[in-house]
Order: structure tokens, then sequence, then C-alpha cells
């Protein structure tokens, strides 16, 4: 039996705290789903701060389970896989950013493509996450935002997506 005890919205994320229990085991698990409405048409970018809020959510979830045991994280997408794996390739290299201060791009995207063919077949989608790594370097540190190459890369990488996006009928 599933039995919603919480829901929390917070802008485009909605957090939903489930407990499962099944009629032969005693034990109870806890399952908790995060729903990210700040990306429902491929055609159209996600807020990239909204997609780095899912991130924060996600790990903030990792983070307060008490016990030593590492769950899995099912991510699940209604479409395809384009948008899934560009959060699961985020999510990857933000926390190469985090604990190394550097990332490997096109490894963790030929690893992950590797498992799925259509993650990072797009440039549009490839330009998102540049933008997502290079806003997210700059959150925590490594990348000094006040500074006017920040702005320049920043825009020089939105206007390829927008001009990616305009060329292409197919996504």
């Amino acid at each position: 039996m599933i039995k919603t005890v919480s829901s929390r919205i917070e802008g485009s994320i909605t957090t939903f705290i489930l407990k499962l229990t099944n009629k032969y085991d005693l034990g109870e698990r806890t399952i908790y789903v995060l729903v990210f409405s700040g990306w429902q048409e491929v055609s159209k970018r996600p807020v990239i701060t909204e997609l780095l809020g899912l991130l924060r959510a996600a790990w903030a979830i990792e983070q307060s389970n008490v016990s030593d045991k590492k769950y899995p994280i099912l991510v699940h997408g209604v479409s395809g896989t384009r948008r899934t794996g560009t959060y699961v390739l985020l999510s990857i290299l933000c926390k190469q950013m985090t604990e190394r201060g550097q990332l490997s791009l096109i490894t963790a995207c030929l690893a992950v493509r590797s498992y799925r063919y259509h993650v990072m077949n797009s440039l549009y989608y490839f330009i998102i996450l540049l933008e997502a790594l290079l806003i997210y370097a700059a959150d925590i540190g490594l990348i000094n935002q006040t500074k006017q190459s920040f702005a320049i890369a920043k825009k020089f990488i939105r206007d390829l997506a927008i001009k990616e996006r305009e060329n292409c009928d197919n996504y």
C-alpha cells in the first residue's frame, strides 16, 4: 500500500513524501517524489535556476537519509530521454565540480550515451547543459560571476541556444 504522507510546492518543484508498505513485509519504506514542472515542453528552455533548484532538492533528500545505506534515485520523464538525460548529466557533472573543482564533460556525456543513445544527440540540450554548468560553477565560487567574461559567456551560450532552437524543428 502506498500512502501520501505530505506534499510541498516550492516554485516549479513539488515534493511528495510517500510511505510504502507490503503485506508480506513488516517494514515500511519512505519514498520521496520530486515533480519538476519547469520543463514541460521540449521546445521551451527551462529556467536554469529552477533546474538547479531541482538538483539541490534531490541532493537535500539524499543528505537527509539517516542510514548509511545508499538508495537508488530514479529519474523518469514523460517523453523520451533528452530532458531526463540532460538532468542526469547535470547532476553528475555538478557533483564532480563540487567534489573535485573540475569536471569531465565529454567523458560523462559519452558514458551516459553508451546507455541511452538519444541523450545529448542534440546541440540544443548540450547548450542547456553548458549554461547550467556555467551558472552552477559561479554559484559554488569556481567562477567569478562579477567579471565581464562571465556575463559575455552566459550571453553567448543563451544566444546560441536561441539560435539553435530556431534552426531545429524536430525536438
